[in-house]
């Protein structure tokens, strides 16, 4: 039983391969595998994976054979293409035919190879190199040599350059992005703390003046101040006496 490692190896290669499958277009099978070199075989080999071995390695076609194994080269073999269905091995990664146990099935790449990207014509005396920037072409005559240099950057070298240059754009207005919404965030939470810090003081200062608002209140002047003083009850107060003033009281001292 597969581990889960190995599971989720699997998920990586589909997933890395997917992209590149609606693209790959198959050349043809062949009971030979040329002047391709053996790349080993893979687990999970796949046409697109394959493709992708093949093209980092600069190399003009794929083959893939018994499943599992990945051939690269630069041209496809000049004899010993058969018939399609003899490439019916289905691909040990993908549900694909990947060759046969004896047979090879090609594909091209994308990448030029080495006699299309740099072509040599000896015979009209014209050296011309397309993957320079520059071309220089030299024609002999019978009194003259003319010598004439223009501009042959291909155009993939130029909107590469634009692309980068777009992504590098694009990646200095992100950071910016980053900065601007956390300086944001962090301004809108300071005053958000300012603004409670304030509320908070606003209910303070109300809460003591209220405090400072209420009054004591004054005692009665109609009690008498010695109850006031000692908190003692001296008998029963009279309503309808007032101790605000003192009365004298003429009394017998014989009695």
């Amino acid at each position: 039983m597969p581990s889960l490692r190995t599971t989720f190896a699997a998920i990586l290669a589909l997933g890395a391969i997917a992209p590149t499958l609606a693209q790959i277009e198959v050349e043809g099978c062949y009971d030979t595998q040329g002047d391709t070199k053996n790349y080993g075989p893979n687990t999970y080999q796949t046409q697109g994976l394959c493709l992708k071995q093949c093209l980092a390695d600069n190399k003009a076609v794929w083959a893939v054979t018994k499943g599992s194994t990945c051939f690269c080269g630069d041209a496809l073999p000049s004899t010993g293409k058969v018939d399609i269905g003899q490439c019916d091995k289905t691909c040990q990664g993908y549900g694909e035919s990947c060759g046969g146990d004896i047979t090879w099935l090609f594909g091209y790449t994308g990448a030029l190879p080495p006699d299309v990207a740099n072509p040599t014509t000896t015979g009209s005396k014209t050296s011309t190199k397309t993957n320079a920037p520059l071309q220089t072409t030299v024609v002999a005559q019978d009194t003259a040599t003319v010598t004439a240099t223009t501009d042959t950057q291909p155009e993939n070298a130029k909107s590469g350059t634009t692309s980068k240059a777009g992504i590098a754009a694009g990646a200095v207005v992100g950071v910016i992005s980053v900065i601007a919404i956390g300086v944001g965030a962090f301004l809108l939470v300071r005053r958000n703390r300012r603004r409670q810090a304030e509320e908070e003081y606003r209910a303070a200062v109300a809460a003591k003046e209220f405090t400072a608002s209420i009054r004591k209140p004054a005692p009665d002047s109609r009690l008498d101040p010695v109850m006031l003083q000692h908190r003692l009850s001296d008998g029963s107060i009279a309503d309808n006496q007032d101790f605000s003033r003192r009365i004298l009281k003429v009394t017998n001292p014989d009695a």
